[in-house]
Parts: structure tokens; sequence; C-alpha cells
């Protein structure tokens, strides 16, 4: 290995302790790497919950719902990184896209059938039993 000047540099010890190998061969074999990578998440839901009539057990409730969700990711590397060539650092590659989408919808609807104003015989009995 030779510096800008032409010049041999001692050999690089990967196995050298810290301040071991000399100066000017880690000046001969530094290098900047990229590596950059872009996430995005996009999230819309709505939600919507009420009562609509009175009914001889109670009020009859509803809910109901909707989501919508997107992820993109992107990855990208320098040469050096694709092909391994750094050392001390695997190869990485460049991920040139993806996108996830998810959706959702749900209904709910809550049918009181007795309640305790309506003092039905043994209902209650069967509440405290099994609550």
């Amino acid at each position: 290995m030779t510096d800008a000047s032409g010049n041999n540099l001692p050999v690089y010890d990967f196995f050298a302790l810290p301040g071991f190998n000399d100066p000017a061969t880690l000046n001969a074999i530094r290098t900047v790497l990229l590596q950059n990578a872009v996430t995005s998440l996009r999230d819309i839901s709505v939600r919507l919950k009420g009562k609509l009539f009175e009914l001889p057990a109670g009020n009859l409730t509803f809910a109901l719902g909707v989501e919508t969700r997107v992820e993109d990711l992107t990855s990208s590397v320098d040469g050096l990184f694709a092909n391994g060539l750094a050392l001390g650092y695997n190869q990485a590659n460049t991920f040139s896209g993806g996108t996830r989408s998810t959706k959702g919808a749900f209904v709910e609807v809550g049918v009181p059938l007795v309640s305790p104003k309506q003092a039905y015989s043994g209902i209650q009995h069967i509440g405290t039993q099994l609550g």
C-alpha cells in the first residue's frame, strides 16, 4: 500500500490494539460511507358512537369506524457498502422501496335484553351468580 506521494506504508494489522497501526496507513484506508433510509407512515381513522333510541331494557347503542394506513420504505447505500469493500462493515443492499397498505372497518350494536327496572323474577339472581 502506498500513500498519495507513492511512498510505501506499513501494512494494516486488523488485530492490532487501538494506537498500534501507523496513522498514515489509517489515513490511506479511511473512507466515508453513505447509507440513507426514508420511512413514512400515514394513518387516518374515524370512529363514531352513540345512542339510536330507547328500548324497554335500555338504550340501543352503536359504534362504527374505518381506518386506513399506508407505510413506505426506501434505503440506499454507496458502492463500497454495496460490494462489502469497507473494512469492518458487512455488505449492505440498496432497497428500491416498498409500500404496505392496511384498511379496516367495524360496526358494533349494543342491544339490551333485560334490565333491573323490568324486574323479571330470576333474572337478577342469574346476574349475581354470573358476576
